[in-house]
């Protein structure tokens, strides 16, 4: 049960994770491009 439940939610965490590491770069890639 728990390792289900782990199995289930730790794919949708890494998926926001990761998009939110990718936004955070392109901001930063943005503003160094930018200056």
């Amino acid at each position: 049960m728990v390792y289900e439940l782990t199995g289930g939610f730790l794919p949708c965490w890494v998926s926001y994770l990761a998009a939110g590491l990718a936004i955070m770069f392109i901001l930063v890639n943005a503003v160094l491009l930018g200056a």
